[in-house]
């Protein structure tokens, strides 16, 4: 071996080599409700289970959440949390943005869209369908909740052929009134059946009126919002527990108020959304 060799092999020896480590896939996920809510944390962990499973990238999460169940959205608290984001991701530029439930969505497109100019927004449990023409669909795509009215009522059918009268409950959020409206609109198929709507972010008053309506099927659509008479937050098995014990035939529509003195029924699935 010559000695120009010998040297040649000396420096490429000598001069360091530059690693260069993977660059993660980074995701913002904003949640609409608390992390212990049981809709909220069925479609998180699926979520993060099937994004692991399936990608061969380093991926960091940050997640965050409105928790719109505790506190009412509107206007002020968006524009205070939003200064609270900016703060906190100044220097951030997410891959991607998941958001779950409409109060987080509707945030999104009026927040989050334009300060991560380059990030694509994915959507689950949203149940507000007319927003879908406020979406640019190049940026923007996801999964809608749909309550199952009319596969429950044929359900019904079969267990009381005579059934006419039905009530739907919920917690007076604003996923009630898109889920109300959407259940309205389904049921103009169906005038054999009239439908009563109660709903209430208090339990004595849903308990109250559940107690006038004795013997009819009641109907779940979202309950997370409840208080107590002090206005302490209820959890879920206390809330279905108060409902139950008021009331008969109650028929869940979301997988997560399947609780004792609950029939069952078809239900909306965080875990598939």
């Amino acid at each position: 071996m010559n000695s120009f060799i010998v040297i040649l092999l000396l420096l490429i020896l000598l001069v360091p080599v530059k690693t260069y480590a993977e660059t993660p896939f980074q995701i913002l996920i904003l949640h609409s409700y608390s992390q212990e809510y049981a809709w909220t944390k069925s479609q998180h962990n699926a979520f993060t289970r099937t994004l692991n499973a399936n990608s061969n990238k380093t991926v960091l999460i940050s997640t965050e959440y409105l928790d719109t169940k505790r506190k009412k959205y509107d206007k002020d608290y968006a524009d205070r949390f939003y200064s609270y984001l900016k703060d906190k991701y100044s220097d951030y530029m997410p891959d991607l943005i998941y958001v779950t439930d409409d109060n987080a969505l509707d945030f999104s497109l009026e927040y989050l869209i334009n300060y991560f100019e380059q990030s694509p927004i994915i959507f689950s449990g949203v149940n507000n369908y007319s927003i879908i023409k406020n979406l640019d669909k190049s940026r923007i795509t996801g999964v809608f909740e749909k309550k199952e009215i009319t596969p429950n009522l044929k359900l019904l059918k079969n267990i009381d052929p005579e059934i006419k009268n039905i009530l739907l409950i919920g917690d007076a959020s604003n996923t009630y009134i898109a889920i109300e409206n959407e259940i309205k609109n389904e049921l103009i198929d169906h005038p054999d059946i009239h439908a009563s709507f109660i709903s209430s972010s208090e339990i004595d008053i849903l308990t109250r009126a559940l107690a006038q309506h004795e013997g009819e099927f009641v109907f779940l659509t979202t309950l997370g919002r409840i208080r107590d008479a002090q206005g302490h937050m209820l959890s879920l098995d206390k809330v279905i527990s108060a409902i139950s014990q008021s009331g008969k035939h109650i028929i869940s529509m979301e997988d997560a108020y399947l609780f004792k003195g609950v029939l069952g029924g078809y239900v909306t699935s965080g875990d598939s959304q």
